[in-house]
C-alpha cells in the first residue's frame, strides 16, 4: 500500500529492527516494518489511523530500545 507522501515516514531505517512485528488484531490489521515504514494489509484504513499506528509503533520501538 503506497500513497506517496500521504503517510509520514516516522520510522527511520536506523531505528527499526526487522524482527519487530506490528500486530493489532483488535483493529483487524497486521503488518511489519519494511524499509523504515510499516506496511499494512488493510487498504481501507484511513490516513489518520495509519498515522496513529505509525506513531504508536514508533513509541513502542523507543521504549524497547
Amino acid at each position: 500500500m503506497h500513497h506517496g507522501n500521504d503517510v509520514p515516514a516516522i520510522i527511520s531505517k536506523e531505528t527499526v529492527r526487522p524482527q519487530y512485528v506490528l500486530s493489532m488484531t483488535s483493529y483487524g490489521i497486521s503488518g511489519r516494518t519494511t524499509a523504515g515504514q510499516i506496511s499494512l494489509n488493510n487498504s481501507s484504513l484511513n490516513q489518520a489511523l495509519i498515522f496513529s499506528v505509525n506513531h504508536w509503533y514508533w513509541l513502542l520501538l523507543m521504549h524497547q530500545a
